[in-house]
């Protein structure tokens, strides 16, 4: 490989360390993904790690250097990383989750293709119409949560660099683990708060298992749509009870997967110990004194973290594609019925015609409130 460029890397020791820089100015996850393949290839014998000139890293398949394509990227023997050479690789960490958290996942994205397989209009009309009352707040949420795993993952990079001898900065691990701690305290605290993620869940579970669909068989009525939790004024322990309601409905629909991933990532006395600074951070995770010091290790929040982090983000990015097909889409039609977004100012409504007299009825925001059990 030496006769095609003479900037391979093999070794961190042949790194100049001077030279060595990182964009994160739009956030940490490209960086820490490039470090991350760079590190992985100087173990491989299927990939290049080099340096570029302008001292960034980058990794590359060895088969892509024969390709004759490729040769505009070196430069003199050297090796051009993507933003010198003006060319794009896809490079995307794995997600450091655990096979309980894919497997939770991986029922949930079971519910969404459900959803839209079986009751595509019920949904339409449930995210375009039912879901505006608190789609500032999922957004304030989400920039949260994403900044927070912007942290920590830019955290992990330099703790990284550190270990590895070639970072411009020293860092304490011990400081940045207990720094990790807090970030992710506050991440599983802000969606444990977010109580509207929990009724879209309901929602969107209700929608994909239920056999009523929007429009009756008149043609005219519409069905109820949306459901919202809801507990009597001052009733006590409402997060908790918020989380045991859903996950029973989630498991009489046999996700029993997705079920174990709620209750892994929200619970509640972690996020009360949080919310009410009753936690203090040892070496091996947080003694809950709230709770008669009972420890969660380091292990046990990092999963709560990624679950949580996991869930909200999952959900949100759904929300977005389906409402971004539907007003791109103009609407959708099925058996007569048509159903299209309106927007009337800050009003968001959807309209829905059929074939018979009248047009239809035009339908608004309809909420059915589902009781919880204590």
């Amino acid at each position: 490989m030496s006769k095609i460029i003479s900037n391979e890397i093999k070794t961190f020791s042949e790194l100049d360390a001077s030279k060595l820089q990182f964009d994160i100015s739009l956030g940490a996850q490209g960086a820490h993904a490039t470090y991350f393949f760079f590190r992985n290839g100087l173990k491989r014998e299927d990939q290049v790690s080099f340096q570029c000139p302008c001292g960034r890293l980058g990794v590359l398949p060895k088969g892509e250097l024969k390709n004759p394509t490729f040769k505009k990227f070196i430069k003199d023997g050297l090796l051009l990383c993507y933003e010198c050479g003006s060319y794009n690789i896809e490079l995307l960490a794995p997600p450091p989750y655990s096979p309980m958290i894919l497997k939770g996942i991986a029922q949930l994205e079971r519910i969404f293709r459900k959803a839209i397989d079986d009751n595509y209009m019920t949904l339409c009309y449930y995210l375009y119409s039912s879901l505006r009352s608190f789609h500032q707040r999922f957004h304030e949420v989400n920039t949260v949560c994403d900044t927070i795993m912007d942290v920590v993952t830019r955290n992990v990079l330099l703790c990284q660099l550190s270990t590895d001898g070639i970072g411009q900065l020293r860092v304490s691990s011990d400081l940045l683990r207990k720094e990790e701690i807090v970030l992710h305290l506050m991440l599983i605290n802000h969606v444990f708060e977010l109580t509207e993620l929990f009724d879209v869940l309901l929602s969107i579970l209700t929608i994909a298992e239920s056999e009523q669909f929007l429009v009756g068989d008149d043609g005219r009525s519409i069905h109820q749509v949306g459901l919202e939790i809801t507990f009597e004024d001052g009733e006590r322990d409402q997060a908790r009870k918020r989380i045991l309601f859903l996950r029973k409905e989630i498991h009489s629909k046999n996700y029993f997967k997705l079920s174990k991933l709620i209750r892994k990532s929200f619970n509640p006395q972690v996020r009360n110990a949080f919310s009410h600074s009753d936690y203090r951070i040892v070496s091996d995770g947080i003694l809950l004194t709230r709770y008669g010091n009972r420890l969660v290790s380091n292990d046990e929040l990092t999963e709560m973290f990624h679950g949580a982090y996991s869930i909200q983000e999952m959900v949100y990015s759904f929300i977005q594609t389906e409402r971004e097909r539907f007003i791109t889409n103009g609407g959708y039609e099925e058996c007569g019925t048509r159903i299209e977004p309106v927007v009337e100012g800050d009003w968001f409504s959807v309209r829905i015609s059929g074939s018979s007299p009248g047009g239809g009825p035009t339908g608004r925001v309809r909420q059915e409130r589902a009781k919880k059990e204590s």
